[in-house]
């Protein structure tokens, strides 16, 4: 990879973690400049398109929904992945993504695993176990 494409790879993941938390204070702005005019992503199965996305980015914004990208690894100039993690009323979730660029956008979205996060391992002591 060259140093050019590892700076604008650098750029993409500053853009794309402050979308991916971002929380209604910003003007979702940041949609149009990650996401390809042509993109297609895949939640659930079906189909998302640029626009979809978008309404979709605002209803978590409104429900209160709180979002980071926990993990980012680059792959090569043209595939990412990366793990959001979402917490809301709800519950926590988290989310991994392989994710195709296009033109330094994101032009394909697949989500390859979802989890909840790992139950807290509690210890008890003799006398509560009793």
């Amino acid at each position: 990879m060259t140093p050019s494409e590892r700076y604008a790879l650098w750029r993409f993941e500053q853009k794309y973690r402050s979308y991916t938390a971002e929380t209604g204070q910003g003007d979702s702005s940041l949609g149009h400049e990650i996401y390809h005019d042509s993109c297609l992503h895949f939640m659930d199965g079906l189909p998302m398109n640029k626009s979809a996305i978008a309404r979709f980015h605002r209803d978590l914004i409104g429900s209160g929904t709180k979002r980071r990208v926990v993990e980012f690894h680059v792959i090569d100039s043209t595939h990412v992945e990366s793990v959001i993690h979402t917490r809301s009323d709800q519950g926590d979730l988290y989310v991994r993504c392989a994710i195709t660029l296009k033109d330094g956008k994101i032009y394909r979205v697949e989500k390859m695993h979802s989890a909840l996060p790992p139950p807290l391992e509690r210890k008890c002591s003799g006398a509560q176990a009793a």
